[in-house]
């Protein structure tokens, strides 16, 4: 009798051990069912909200399209003629032909479409890149936006997101672009003053960015796309980045923060460009790799340089230039120095690892270590 009486408690229970297990699991089962309704109903709204997103720029990008297609038929269809594929020789021969339309200010939108042709393109072509270049250009509302986009994804670390670096990009983009108080300085032949020698449109602006790349689809025979500049050559981003910590540092007065961009962009694109120093627009880094440039340097527009060019200074006295001043249409080779407050005018060209201390007159060619000026030749008449 004990026994029977022992398993029958034991079985009472297991039974309402069971029974408890079974309400827990139930409660827990609601419990799901609540949260995942909570979760669809949240999603639900996000999606809503995205999907008003998406319309209102969808709305803005064909209000935009529709408005810079009449540039783009007329400045790109002449003869009867279709615009040639992105990508081929017969497009960056017709794109540079174009140069000086491009280069104005208003024709940004025009710029911004070929842009967006050129990514439509890539995404149906290969759809690993398919969702990057969607949220690099594709869905971006101006140049402004997407090159800030990839400037901020470049950029970003754990303590300071994507979020923050690419409005401060947009900040920089725009306000320099109403702003008219950026000029470059150049220094006096006669003596070490730094003098104003015309004014400049921007320095950290859109339209210097819409000229940077402007200049890497003139003169880098490998660039056959806007677009490839734009999302993968990191001598554009260096320069974006540095007109970004340029409008920190001289517009807003936030060296600090100016700093810091710069510092990332030396960690992440091993360019060294002083946030106080002056590059004018249309400059072009082929390779960027090892480039430093100094505080007091100035660049002039149309400046083109390769990897390893050092802008560096003489001396140690603050609130003087020590740093070269390189006037407009200047090319400097592979691994040159250019050291102290010297002047190389406009035109002339930079041997690759040479070591130039002393001035170079325009149209000059300077070479070895340290450098030799060679005279321009005379014009023969033909």
């Amino acid at each position: 009798n004990g026994f029977h009486t022992f398993s029958r408690v034991y079985s009472l229970i297991y039974i309402m051990i069971d029974t408890i297990g079974y309400i827990q699991v139930t409660l827990v089962n609601c419990a799901f069912d609540r949260n995942q309704k909570v979760v669809q109903e949240r999603d639900k709204r996000a999606l809503f909200r995205c999907n008003s997103s998406i319309r209102s720029k969808v709305t803005l990008s064909c209000s935009l399209q529709s408005n810079s297609e009449s540039r783009i038929d007329r400045h790109f269809k002449s003869d009867g003629l279709q615009t040639p594929v992105p990508g081929t020789h017969e497009y960056v021969l017709y794109v540079r032909s174009l140069y000086d339309v491009l280069c104005k200010s208003e024709e940004i939108e025009t710029l911004w479409m070929l842009i967006r042709r050129e990514a439509q393109i890539i995404a149906n072509e290969e759809p690993a890149l398919a969702s990057f270049v969607h949220a690099s250009v594709l869905s971006q509302s101006s140049l402004a936006d997407s090159v800030a986009f990839v400037i901020a994804g470049k950029l970003r670390d754990p303590s300071t997101p994507s979020s923050t670096l690419f409005e401060l990009a947009r900040e920089a983009f725009f306000s320099c672009s109403n702003s008219s108080h950026n000029h470059l300085y150049f220094r006096s032949k006669s003596s070490d003053e730094v003098q104003l020698k015309g004014h400049v449109e921007d320095l950290c602006g859109e339209h210097a960015m819409q000229q940077d790349l402007l200049a890497v689809m003139q003169r880098d025979p490998a660039c056959t796309r806007f677009i490839d500049a734009l999302l993968f050559f990191k001598g554009f981003h260096a320069l974006c980045a540095y007109r970004i910590s340029h409008y920190l540092w001289a517009q807003q007065n936030r060296k600090q923060l100016a700093r810091y961009i710069h510092s990332r962009s030396t960690r992440k694109l091993h360019v060294d460009i002083h946030p106080a120093a002056q590059v004018g627009p249309g400059a072009f880094i082929d390779h960027a790799t090892g480039v430093v440039i100094g505080e007091t340097a100035v660049v002039a527009k149309n400046v083109s340089m390769l990897h390893r060019v050092t802008l560096g200074g003489a001396g140690n006295f603050t609130g003087q230039p020590r740093h070269p001043t390189v006037e407009s249409g200047v090319t400097l080779g592979a691994g040159s120095t250019l050291l102290g407050p010297i002047r190389i005018g406009q035109n002339a060209q930079i041997g690759a690892c040479s070591l130039v201390v002393t001035d170079v007159p325009n149209n000059s060619t300077a070479v070895g270590v340290p450098a030799k000026i060679i005279p321009p030749r005379k014009l023969q008449n033909s």
